[in-house]
């Protein structure tokens, strides 16, 4: 009986672990963000990079708040590239919510 009660804790303590790790992760994502947003990021492929690290957490309503804002700002600039991405957003994600 022990045993069934220490697998839910300690999937309890991963999964505070890995929300605790995604804070960082949004603060680092949000800099990046706001860097584009700012003009200090202009390099298509950096853009490309953030906005596929913010796909890997866009099931994550703050992640797709950042993704939404990068693709508005850099839609009339790169809008094959935002593009793209929506419908990889939506084939990686509205696919899930279908299921």
């Amino acid at each position: 009986m022990a045993e069934e009660t220490s697998i839910p804790n300690e999937l309890k303590e991963l999964f505070a672990k890995y929300e605790e790790l995604k804070v960082g992760i949004l603060s680092r994502y949000t800099q990046l963000v706001s860097a584009v947003l700012n003009g200090e990021i202009t390099d298509e492929n950096d853009m490309e990079d953030i906005m596929d690290g913010l796909l890997d957490y866009g099931d994550d309503e703050r992640f797709l708040s950042l993704y939404k804002k990068i693709c508005r700002h850099i839609y009339y600039e790169h809008p094959k590239l935002v593009g793209e991405h929506v419908n990889l957003y939506r084939m990686i994600f509205e696919e899930k919510e279908d299921a």
